[in-house]
């Protein structure tokens, strides 16, 4: 679920991004709109890039754990992802991206707590292939769920075209159900997930 929850979340906003961009400057032309849509998409992977080294060495810290790390990786695109959706103008969501990403270190933690708890290495080629099988699988739910949920109040008007917030924020609802699926992740994390890590 961990796994699953930053493909679900990055991928769900290509849908509806060009519009949401749109939607902070009118009148911008496109060639504005799409140099924004790329500064949006590398802001969480670049934060990502910046902060890797850090989270590896919090996961390593008897202090921290891995499983800590995994949790702040979690909430933090949850927030990330809040934040964004209810964002007003091109800076905010890129502070809101950038956030997300800082504080996401999970990919090299989820692959190190792979090998520590699959002892036996026959099976590990096995455990590991379910990193990019659910990251295939979130990258496919993922642009479904934001184009279905991206602007209901224009595209459902009969359901949620009297809902004040999602006319004021168009293109929140999509990253609403993103945080509610990464909160839920890092609840299972919480409550079940051991900590592997070893001094």
């Amino acid at each position: 679920m961990a796994r699953l929850s930053e493909p679900l979340t990055q991928t769900s906003l290509q849908s509806y991004m060009f519009y949401q961009l749109r939607s902070f400057s009118p009148s911008a032309p496109d060639s504005t709109i799409s140099y924004q849509a790329g500064m949006l998409q590398a802001a969480f992977t670049g934060a990502q890039f910046c902060t890797a080294v850090f989270w590896g060495r919090m996961a390593d810290w008897e202090q921290m754990g891995r499983k800590r790390v995994i949790l702040v990786g979690l909430l933090g695109t949850g927030v990330g992802a809040l934040g964004f959706g209810f964002s007003s103008s091109f800076a905010v969501a890129l502070f809101w991206r950038a956030l997300g990403g800082a504080l996401n270190g999970n990919i090299g933690v989820m692959r190190t707590m792979i090998s520590e708890i699959i002892r036996d290495k026959k099976y590990q080629s096995r455990a590991f292939l379910l990193l990019p099988m659910t990251f295939n699988i979130g990258v496919i739910i993922g642009p479904i769920l934001g184009g279905l949920l991206a602007d209901p109040a224009r595209n459902y008007p009969a359901a949620f075209g009297s809902i004040a917030w999602l006319t004021q924020w168009p293109y929140a609802l999509p990253n609403l159900v993103s945080s509610v699926f990464l909160f839920l992740s890092a609840m299972v994390v919480l409550l079940g997930l051991e900590e592997v890590f070893h001094v």
